[in-house]
């Protein structure tokens, strides 16, 4: 698409970024390049790491974000439950031959071989039946179940390789009796409250009832506006996917694990209709997993995963992830420089304005917070402006704003550090740290010098401005105005 050069100056990315950090971005230096680069959201997985590096890591983004002035927020990913393996005799990978047995233990058993190895779910030997399949390490080892007792599991290598340490286990179509959130879930969500993080990824929903019990938590922490994402990575997920989504402030869809239950050819199809369906409930979708896997050992994704980024973003996703490439790789800040072009290009073309225009469109709650969203986002597409500056005393209506897919940045200003850091992660949103004045006039140019000056607006832009009442205020005014900014007065009145 031939996109005129000052649009493409001025284009301010709408799709977000989240990030996770791990051992090759958890020094100062190297999280300032990332937030630089584009990071919008950090990702923590609390799978891995101790109490003390992650309140260490949090720290110190929230230090440089305040220094750089940017609205970074940070989501907690916790482990869920998860199935693993062990830990192995000296810490070495052992080689699993096919045909061979192998034993899954799930008594004390440190010094795993390659005939026993320990496995972290004390009732998976009851859960399993014979010819059952287990797969290990994102499926590239393959288990059949023969038999099992109380505390074994006995089965035979269908396809082997090199089995490291504590690797996930995949459990195909069997009913596995875990519970959701785990204790260590609890622990450490209530560490994310004592640090302030802004949203908790729960791993392996299969249920809204597990959302509603993780809420539940949150409440009894002192924390009810946290932020629920949902992780979508099991087929149960897939059938529960409309009661989860009617639950969850939003989803992730963690194409990993997904892949190795259902297949790797089902997902593009099922990340189509996953994405869709959280577009006409308003319900924000993270893609994940893999987006730009080779960059984790080269400076260059390859040609499929440059498709992938795009097709995600014209499939309007909200936000995009980085998993491995930032957490582990050698080119984290590149993963994101190039995540960032990537998205860019494909918001500049003709198909992704048709999918911002189709998602407005199409049918979803139809309360009066949806109305004034749709009005003002169908003024800002008329008027063809260049920006929707607003204030909202909190973030339903910048939320709702979003998800009606804005043509433009809506530039959401906030007194609260809390609310500018969470909508970090909103669609098309650039939270604006600012101060409220009750005078509307003063408010009104306090914004327009505020977005001139953070280089959002300039003289000739047109813009729409809106003042929104509290969504629980009964009979509170909403006042939406229309300004081509040579006619405001850019800076205080006096």
């Amino acid at each position: 698409m031939n996109v005129p050069p000052d649009r493409r100056e001025r284009h301010v990315r709408r799709t977000k970024i989240v990030a996770t950090i791990g051992p090759a971005t958890s020094d100062e230096g190297t999280l300032r390049e990332l937030i630089e680069a584009g990071v919008n959201v950090a990702r923590l997985n609390f799978s891995h790491g101790t109490p003390d590096e992650h309140e260490a890591v949090v720290r110190l983004i929230r230090r440089i974000a305040q220094d750089m002035g940017r609205s970074v927020g940070i989501l907690q990913d916790l482990q869920g439950p998860r199935l693993r393996t062990g830990t192995l005799v000296r810490g070495r990978p052992v080689i699993l031959v096919d045909g061979d047995p192998l034993v899954l233990t799930t008594q004390d058993w440190p010094d795993g071989t390659d005939e026993k190895v320990w496995v972290s779910h004390p009732g998976l030997p009851q859960d399993v039946r014979p010819g059952d399949r287990l797969l290990i390490a994102d499926g590239v080892l393959e288990l059949e179940v023969a038999r099992s007792d109380e505390t074994d599991i006995h089965t035979v290598v269908v396809h082997g390789g090199e089995l490291g340490e504590r690797k996930g286990i995949n459990a195909p179509n069997i009913d596995v009796s875990v519970v959701s959130p785990t204790d260590k879930d609890r622990e450490d969500l209530a560490r994310g409250v004592t640090l302030g993080v802004d949203h908790v990824a729960l791993s392996f929903v299969r249920t809204p009832e597990e959302i509603e019990a993780t809420r539940d938590t949150l409440r009894s922490l002192g924390a009810p506006q946290m932020s629920i994402i949902a992780k979508i990575e099991r087929a149960e997920a897939l059938e529960n996917l409309d009661a989860i989504l009617d639950v969850s402030d939003g989803v992730m869809l963690a194409r990993g694990d997904l892949g190795v239950d259902l297949g790797p050819e089902r997902v593009p199809v099922i990340q189509k209709a996953v994405v869709h369906l959280a577009a006409q409930k308003r319900v924000p979708v993270i893609v994940a997993t893999q987006m730009l896997e080779s960059m984790i050992g080269n400076r260059r994704p390859t040609r499929a995963e440059a498709s992938d980024v795009a097709n995600a973003v014209l499939e309007g996703a909200d936000a995009v992830m980085l998993s491995g490439e930032t957490s582990i790789g050698a080119y984290p800040v590149e993963s994101v420089e190039t995540m960032d072009r990537i998205i860019r290009e494909a918001e500049w073309s003709d198909e992704y304005l048709e999918v911002s225009r189709r998602a407005s469109a199409e049918s979803g709650s139809d309360g009066q917070d949806r109305k004034i969203a749709r009005a003002v986002v169908s003024l800002l597409a008329d008027l063809d402006a260049t920006a929707l500056i607003v204030f909202s005393p909190d973030d339903q209506m910048p939320r709702m704003l979003s998800l009606e897919r804005p043509t433009a940045p809506v530039l959401a200003f906030t007194d609260s550090r809390a609310l500018y850091r969470r909508m970090a992660l909103l669609h098309a949103v650039q939270p604006q740290l600012g101060v409220q004045h009750d005078n509307t006039d003063v408010m009104l140019d306090y914004m327009l010098s505020e977005a001139k000056e953070r280089g959002y607006i300039r003289e000739r832009d047109e813009v729409v401005v809106a003042r929104l009442a509290p969504h629980d205020v009964d009979g509170a005014p909403s006042i939406i105005s229309v300004l081509r900014i040579p006619q405001a007065q850019l800076g205080h009145r006096s």
